[in-house]
This record gives C-alpha cells, sequence and structure tokens, in this order.
C-alpha cells in the first residue's frame, strides 16, 4: 500500500512540473515584446552625398504603428531619429499589442502636421534651394530636400524580448543628375566655375497620405514660384561612367516645357544655360542625368536613363553661351 501511494505522488509530482514548464514558455511568448524599427531605401541613391540606401544620419521620421488586427492606432506620431546602421531610434519605446500583429507607417520630410494623429488631409514639402555639400546640416540642403514614405503591413513579433522591422522607404519626388565635364581643346573654362543650378523648378511638393495606399501610389504634385536650385559644382574627368562625379539635386516631380531654361553653369568669366529640348515629365521616385560638356561656345549636353527607378532624360541638346 505504502509502495502504491509512493508511485502515485511521484506521477502528480511529474505533471505538476511539466505544467510549470508550460506556463513559463507561455509568459515568454506572451510578454511585451518591444518594436524596433531599422530604415533602408528602395533602390540605391544619392552617390555624391553618400546616402546611397539610407537616410542621413539625424534626420527625423515620423512614425504611426496600428494594431493589425483591429485597425486601433497603438503609436501616433512617435518622432524618430535616424541612426548608424540604418537604426530608428529616440521618441516612445514602442510594443507589440496582445496580437503581436502590427501595420506600420513612416515620413520624413519638412511637414507641418496638424496633429499626432496619421495625417489625412494635404500635406506639403518644399525642397531647399541650396543643395550643395556646403549646406548639408539635418532638415536642410540635399539631405533635407527628400521627401520619403513607408508602408510596412502584418509585422509580427517574435518571442524574443524585441523584434526590429526594417521600413523600405519610397522616394516621392524626383532626382536629377548633372555630370559636368570640361571640353577638350577649349581650354580649362570650368576651373573657374562659381555655380551650377537647376533652373524653372516649382519647390513645393502637395500630397496626401492614405494608409490604403501603396508608397509608390502616393500623388504628388508642385506648386509655387519657380527657383533656382544651386548644386555642387565638382568637375568629371570624362562621361566614362567610372569618372563620373554627380552633382545633385532633388526636385518636385512636375512637367517642363520644351525651351525653358534649365541647367546654368557659371564661371567667373561666362554663363552657359541649357533649355529643355522636349516637354519633360519629372516622376517621383525616378532620376535623370544630364551630361554637360563646357565648350569656349556653349554647352553639349547629354541625357540617359539611370535607376532610382527608371526615368527619361532630355534628348541630346546645345545650349551657347548667355
Amino acid at each position: 500500500m505504502k509502495t502504491t501511494m509512493k508511485k502515485k505522488y511521484l506521477l502528480f509530482a511529474a505533471a505538476a512540473l511539466t505544467l510549470a514548464a508550460c506556463s513559463n514558455d507561455e509568459n515568454l511568448n506572451d510578454g511585451p515584446v518591444e518594436l524596433r524599427l531599422s530604415s533602408g531605401i528602395e533602390v540605391q541613391t544619392r552617390a555624391t552625398h553618400n546616402l546611397d540606401t539610407q537616410l542621413k544620419d539625424g534626420e527625423q521620421v515620423h512614425v504611426w504603428v496600428d494594431d493589425a488586427t483591429t485597425s486601433t492606432a497603438l503609436y501616433n506620431n512617435n518622432l524618430l531619429t535616424k541612426g548608424n546602421g540604418g537604426a530608428l531610434s529616440g521618441g516612445t519605446p514602442m510594443f507589440f499589442p496582445p496580437s503581436g500583429r502590427v501595420d506600420i507607417y513612416a515620413l520624413h520630410g519638412d511637414v507641418t502636421l496638424a496633429d499626432n494623429a496619421y495625417p489625412t488631409s494635404a500635406l506639403t514639402h518644399t525642397v531647399d534651394q541650396n543643395q550643395s555639400k556646403g549646406n548639408a546640416t539635418v532638415g536642410k540642403g540635399y539631405q533635407g530636400s527628400d521627401l520619403v514614405y513607408a508602408k510596412a503591413e502584418d509585422i509580427q513579433r517574435t518571442t524574443t524580448p524585441a523584434t526590429t522591422a526594417t521600413l523600405t522607404f519610397h522616394h516621392l519626388l524626383s532626382k536629377v543628375e548633372v555630370v559636368l565635364i570640361q571640353g577638350t581643346g577649349d581650354g580649362n573654362f570650368l576651373q573657374n566655375i562659381t555655380s551650377l543650378q537647376v533652373l524653372s523648378t516649382q519647390p513645393t511638393a502637395n500630397f496626401t497620405l492614405d494608409k490604403a495606399y501603396a508608397a509608390n501610389a502616393i500623388v504628388v504634385t508642385a506648386s509655387g514660384t519657380a527657383a533656382p536650385i544651386s548644386l555642387d559644382t565638382d568637375v568629371s574627368a570624362s562621361s566614362a561612367e567610372a569618372d563620373q562625379v554627380l552633382n545633385e539635386a532633388i526636385i518636385v516631380p512636375q512637367t517642363i516645357n520644351s525651351g525653358t531654361p534649365f541647367i546654368r553653369v557659371q564661371t567667373s568669366e561666362s554663363t552657359f544655360t541649357y533649355n529643355l529640348v522636349n516637354n519633360t515629365t519629372f516622376e517621383s521616385g525616378k532620376k535623370y542625368k544630364y551630361i554637360v560638356t563646357v565648350r569656349e561656345t556653349g554647352l553639349e549636353v547629354d541625357s540617359n536613363i539611370n535607376d532610382w527607378t527608371e526615368g527619361v532624360g532630355d534628348d541630346d541638346g546645345y545650349a551657347e553661351e548667355d
């Protein structure tokens, strides 16, 4: 009899240990799991500004997080800062809801928000008129002119203390690249270059966000008084791809008519202006490269297609000295 009771006791003890182990596992899975964010850009960009695949360190990102199962807003306008390696940090620490699933929306740009809720009314963003490296500070210049948006749906938590979700941003604006080359046999005019500008573009982007839209479906229109944008003035050794140094500008998507002044090169002695040969529509997420050869009699301009995503530049053209 005593032997039988001892065996039953041992069986009960084993069962208790098994239940305790299961309970611990459940607590691990159901405990608070922190949501951490990392940023990336969907295509290579910004060779000159060394921002090929990331936002610039120090730039701020507005983040909204919803429960993916109920659409309940969990975090509104959590302002995070881009750090080393793409990490977005600062702001309010974020945690997954009991469902373990979230939708994330994020925006980087020069915007004014009416309140902290996800914005559904029209927004504006204005590009900087000085986008040279010398004006590259947080929120200004080239890096502050870019407008990017990310949407990440149904991000699921892991059983670790934190889950990192990567936000892939999409460019809402357009990019212009100007390659400057000194013409042979005409002396070295470009050693005395004083400015390089993109002309005739309206500087303000108008857009409306919508949680139902993919990032690349956000429509952007241009407004404002057209004003010159100053670029860097780096000169390339030749037109060969390996020799090209890009002078870059972010512009608002818009259509510019043929005959409109578009690129201006100024030296200490002369001013050269290139007018667009064709009507040109600059589209969101696309970049347009212009290879400008400076000769004694004017500019020779060639263009080709390169990826942000693919964009079509102007036809070959020629501009005389002003």
